[in-house]
């Protein structure tokens, strides 16, 4: 029996593909007949695992039928838990005062630092599995210039409800994140950027200077527990990176 089985992050990279095909009756004979076919890595991360059958937890053990919506979880960022990224607009022109605040552009410098910043990302290999981006022109437009560091095989939504400046709004929606997402990226605005990463991260090397000010085109690395989405609160998470344009240019 065949079954359609969803990958992330290092898995998908390794396939290829974010969603492949496998046999089996099981989650862990569907693990096991990917690692046969893709190597000696995959099967190594495939074997520190989890998965999620049909939205919920399972194990190797579980049984998988036809039809059923498989996903494969490696542990993110080399440890157990998720990871999520905050990324703060690049800068915005204010060329033209009488455009509505949704329709503001990148400026010249805001359009070079998330050029930067996608060199950074696609260096550091930065892949989230879900990119929830503000539909504001300025998010947009910085998404579209860190775009192909992103890889193949994630998926971006461009809601209304990211264009907000209340770091709990943004924390709402963090929370309803389906389950079988690994990692995810919000591209927002401030104040909620650093608001949201301050109540959520209880340490780091960079807290303070998070803390202090979060720039235009700053992309904060959040680790949190493994976890429900639905269960990620205020100092669950560590702040693990904290990089800003000026930090990438020369």
């Amino acid at each position: 029996m065949t079954v359609s089985v969803r990958l992330f992050a290092a898995l998908r990279e390794l396939a290829g593909a974010s969603r492949v095909e496998a046999s089996g009756t099981t989650a862990g004979e569907l693990a096991d007949a990917l690692s046969a076919e893709h190597g000696e890595r995959f099967a190594a991360i495939a074997a520190v695992s989890s998965f999620v059958v049909n939205g919920e937890r399972g194990e190797r053990a579980t049984p998988v039928a036809e039809g059923d919506e498989v996903a494969i979880l490696p542990p993110v960022s080399g440890g157990a838990g998720r990871t999520l990224w905050l990324l703060r607009h690049a800068k915005s022109s204010w060329d033209h005062p009488g455009l509505d605040d949704r329709e503001r552009p990148l400026s010249r410098r805001g359009a070079k630092a998330a050029t930067l910043l996608g060199g950074f990302i696609e260096a550091e290999g930065i892949r989230p599995d879900l990119v929830l981006s503000s539909s504001a022109l300025r998010t947009r437009e910085t998404l579209a210039g860190i775009l192909p560091a992103l890889g193949p095989g994630l998926e971006i939504r461009i809601e209304d409800a990211i264009y907000t400046f209340s770091g709990i709004a943004l924390l709402e929606r963090i929370r309803a994140i389906p389950e079988a997402i690994g990692s995810a990226m919000l591209v927002g605005h401030n104040p909620a950027m650093q608001e949201l990463a301050v109540s959520l991260a209880a340490g780091g090397d960079s807290l303070d200077a998070l803390t202090a000010k979060f720039p235009t085109g700053a992309l904060a690395e959040i680790t949190l527990p493994d976890t429900g989405w639905d269960e990620i609160s205020e100092g669950s998470g560590e702040l693990t990176r904290f990089v800003a344009p000026r930090d990438l240019d020369g």
